[in-house]
């Protein structure tokens, strides 16, 4: 069905709760120019592990970890490889390594975790948002729907793909800018092969209705707490996604 701006709407067939409302900026819209300020998300209380998390300190302990687990994949597989005989010529070294890995995840979680969650925590990287087992990010520029999705693999991330209508009240209220258009990760490839998520996975009918394809309206955005179709060309904002980081 159409909205009253003429767009195709991507509707929830089970009944919303109610949102809370947010003050509204200028609308910028998909392929006008951007506003003279430009838009800095008003996001949410950030978790105490993120407002703890030194940055710095945490790219570097990660990178250590990252080093110190291929080094152990490839003991792993090297001992796979050994002969009863010759076993122990190849893991000396790294079994000890392997085992200062659980060190080095206990220091990350005294650093980085609030101490009410000693047994570990989520973290987000620096500027992005944290909810449930995803870190959000979005954008203050505008540009097309290629060039957004680029952007988020950039980033070690990938566009939104929200998975129900409670992740969409959650950005909406985050994001408080109701008038504003950001891209997702949902988009019609051709004709007649239906709404798909960059993940592969085809719309899910039963959760959404989305209109019939509609010239070039290809691409979907996000308004609210609702999805749209528009022109895959436009240029909107848009929020990215990545796993949280668990430790």
């Amino acid at each position: 069905m159409e909205d009253e701006d003429g767009y195709m709407v991507l509707d929830q067939r089970r009944k919303r709760g109610a949102v809370g409302s947010s003050s509204p900026l200028q609308d910028a819209g998909c392929g006008l120019p951007e506003p003279q300020e430009g838009f800095a998300p008003q996001w949410a209380h950030a978790p105490t592990s993120a407002t703890r998390c030194p940055h710095c300190l945490l790219r570097a302990l990660t990178a250590a970890l990252s080093l110190s687990l291929i080094g152990c994949v490839s003991w792993l597989v090297a001992e796979r490889g050994q002969t009863e005989g010759t076993m122990g010529c190849v893991n000396t070294s790294w079994r000890h390594r392997c085992a200062d890995q659980h060190g080095v995840c206990l220091e990350l979680r005294k650093s980085l975790c609030p101490l009410q969650e000693g047994e570990g925590c989520k973290i987000c990287p620096s500027g992005w948002t944290l909810h449930g087992t995803k870190c959000y990010w979005a954008a203050d520029e505008t540009s097309s729907w290629s060039e957004s999705q680029e952007d988020c693999v950039n980033r070690g991330a990938e566009l939104l793909m929200p998975e129900d209508q409670d992740e969409l009240d959650f950005l909406n209220k985050i994001l408080q800018n109701p008038t504003r258009y950001f891209w997702i990760g949902l988009s019609m490839p051709s004709a007649g092969k239906g709404w798909i998520w960059l993940n592969g996975s085809h719309l899910d009918q039963s959760r959404f209705q989305l209109s019939p394809w509609d010239g070039g309206r290809r691409c979907g955005v996000l308004r609210g707490d609702r999805i749209i179709s528009d022109n895959c060309r436009w240029a909107c904002q848009w929020v990215c996604q990545k796993k949280v980081t668990q430790l």
